[in-house]
Formats: structure tokens, sequence, C-alpha cells
């Protein structure tokens, strides 16, 4: 435990810098579904030098093993149903296999954000460091950039369309199958599920997919996300009803966009937001506008949603997570005191889950906000992964 600790505290720094054993095989043999398009070797860190680059930290002594991190590019789907070549990171361990499989999904990127992206291999990021100290501990992590990011960058972002992003996941984990497969990489029968925020609900929702349509070929040892909008169905009601700045409104007006789009309602932005921020938001969705909700969105639009009279309503309610029974074992985490996804929504998926018989538990991280609690979560799904690996 006194290394786990340390562990942790490492990765957490490095984040806050900048802001039953089954037999083994390799699936790609199994299942050569050709998904991977291309591999580019970034870099290869050993373990002498992730101890020179963490050890201002004061715990690089706790590094396990050295990295490789590599960029790849594999064939999904957009959310038009277009075939794209997408972009993620796999990152290796340097010690002999096999290696359980860890799917990392990274949280709001505003197209600002792009530097950030997992295939770039930035040093001093959070979700970089994060893969970094998930492989030097043992796991392959697969980490997509997602659709609008990356090789896709041409496009916007499908923002909070999870069960579309879950498909793109999805291939990534098959195409980093296939780069383990070509490079002799031999991969143990185990998947674990994780995400922060906006992967947190992505999680989520790969978890759900697979067990709908892929059962057969992916087994799911654990899923422990952070922080995800389970219940944005809620959540909307809430915002539209709020009469407070809140500095989080660009990312809500970025998912109903988004619905607007990905979902064919196609109705003009100012039916929903108020002039000159419908303007501005059809410009970027990083645009300055009020923080206000009553004065952002329009009134015809508050009245329509909530008088359950308007199309959103059902993609909402399409979009929510909270609703289903996980056949793993599931680990819910939340702040507390959460002011971008409310701790409802982690309360929400457990008391429902639990009703329906789920193994799943849910850890609240008393006083933190939604940024506060990496080192908790990292904490607690090393210690619930490591002894199912």
């Amino acid at each position: 435990m006194f290394i786990v600790k340390y562990f942790f505290k490492l990765l957490c720094a490095a984040i806050f810098f900048i802001g039953c054993k089954k037999p083994t095989h390799n699936y790609s043999q199994t299942y050569n579904t050709n998904h991977l398009v291309s591999s580019i070797p970034k870099r290869v860190l050993s373990k002498t030098q992730l101890i020179s680059l963490y050890s201002v930290y004061g715990a690089a002594s706790y590094i396990r093993n050295g990295i490789k991190i590599y960029a790849i590019t594999y064939k999904t789907k957009d959310y038009n149903g277009i075939e794209a070549i997408a972009s993620a990171a796999v990152i290796v361990p340097d010690t002999p296999g096999p290696y359980p499989l860890i799917n990392y999904n990274h949280g709001t990127y505003f197209p600002s954000d792009d530097w950030r992206l997992p295939s770039y291999n930035n040093d001093y990021n959070s979700d970089i460091n994060m893969g970094y100290m998930m492989a030097s501990v043992g796991y392959i992590v697969v980490m997509p950039d997602y659709i609008g990011y990356g090789s896709t960058k041409n496009v916007e972002h499908n923002y909070c369309d999870y069960n579309k992003i879950a498909v793109n996941a999805i291939d990534a984990i098959r195409a980093a199958r296939e780069f383990c497969s070509n490079n002799s990489f031999t991969l143990k029968n185990k998947l674990f599920l994780t995400g922060w925020s906006e992967g947190g609900a992505v999680a989520m929702a790969v978890m759900k997919k697979i067990q709908s349509d892929f059962s057969t070929e992916f087994n799911i040892t654990a899923t422990a996300p952070l922080a995800g909008a389970y219940y944005g169905s809620f959540l909307a009601k809430q915002i539209l009803q709020t009469n407070t700045e809140s500095p989080y409104i660009n990312s809500y007006a970025w998912v109903i966009k988004t619905y607007n789009k990905t979902e064919s309602i196609n109705k003009p932005l100012n039916y929903y937001f108020n002039e000159p921020y419908a303007s501005a938001i059809n410009n970027s969705i990083e645009s300055t506008i009020t923080k206000n909700p009553q004065v952002l969105f329009s009134n015809v639009f508050k009245q329509n949603y909530l008088n359950n009279a308007d199309p959103l309503i059902a993609v909402f309610a399409k979009q929510d997570l909270w609703n289903f029974k996980p056949l793993s074992k599931t680990i819910l985490c939340q702040g507390q005191n959460d002011t971008y996804v409310p701790l409802i929504n982690a309360q929400k998926a457990y008391t429902e889950m639990k009703a329906l018989g789920a193994d799943v538990s849910l850890v609240i991280y008393p006083g933190k906000d939604h940024g506060e609690c990496i080192w908790d979560y990292l904490s607690t799904i090393y210690t619930s992964f490591e002894p199912l690996r």
C-alpha cells in the first residue's frame, strides 16, 4: 500500500502540473477485424528515464518498468456512419507479457485543447501522463483521440454523443489488439474500461455496447468511470431552470449543438440560443457567451423542453447510461461536490444498477469537485483492478 500511495501521488502531480486467471491468447488471431491502418513509434522511455522524468515528484523509485509509446490510426465510423480513419495512442510496458488491456477515455477537449491528444504524446498533460503510469505498472493502454481530433480534426467533435463515441473506442480497442499481434505483445483475456468526465460516460457506453453486441468478442473484467454524465436527461432540465452563472456553459451549449446535428434535428441555432450567442456558437463553441442559462437559452426552447414538447428530450434519454445492468464489476467514482457533473449522476446509476442485481459500488470522494479527485480516482482503480489482473 505504501508503493500504491506513492505511485498515484506521482501520477497526480504529473496531472496537475498542467492544470481465477484465464488462458492468454492473441485476440487478433481469433477476431481478424482489420481495423489497424498504421502505427508510428513515438518514443521509448526506459525505467531510468521515467525515474528521471518524475524524480521531481519524489516517488520515481516506485516506477516498475519502462514504456514504449505509439500513435496508431484505425478504421471506424463517424457519427454519420461514414468510414473514418481515427487516431489513438497505445502505450506498452517494456517488460515481458502477457498484459491486461486498459481502455482509457479522455475528458472534455475544446478545439484549442487539440495539443493534449493522447496520440500526440505531449508531456505534462493529464491524459498522456495517465497512460504513462498505467503502462509503467504492467498494463497495455489504448487511448482514443475521438472523432473530431487528431487524424479527424477536420470535423467537429460529436461532444457527449456517448453511444457513437463508444463505437470509436471499441474500434480503437480492436486496433490495439491487432497492433499487439503484429508486434508480438501478448494480451491477457482481460479488458478494463476507464475514463473521466466525458470519457467516464464513454466508458459506460463502451461497456453497455459490448454487453449488448460484442459479448463473445470481449471479456470485460471491470469498469471504473469517473464523473460521467450518466443522467443527462435530468441534468438538462436542471440547467434550463438555473438562473445563476455557470463556468461550464460552453460545454452545455456544445451538447445541444451536437445533438441537434448528429440526431438530424437540424433546427437553426437561434431556436435554442438567443442572439448574438446563437451566431457566436455557430462560429465557434469556444466563443465568449453569457454564462447565465436564462439569458443564453431562448424562451421558446426552454418552454418546449420543460413541457416535454421538444425532440431533444428523446435524445437525452437515449444518451442516459444509468438504466441497464452491468454484467461485470463496476466501480462508479465521483467527487462529492462536483459542480460540473453533479453527484446525482453516479447516485442514480448506482441505485438503479444495484436494484437490477449488478456488482456495482459507488465511491464518493468527500469535499472534492470535478477536477480535484484524480488522485483518489486512480488510487481506487489501481487497488480495484490489481487483484483482477
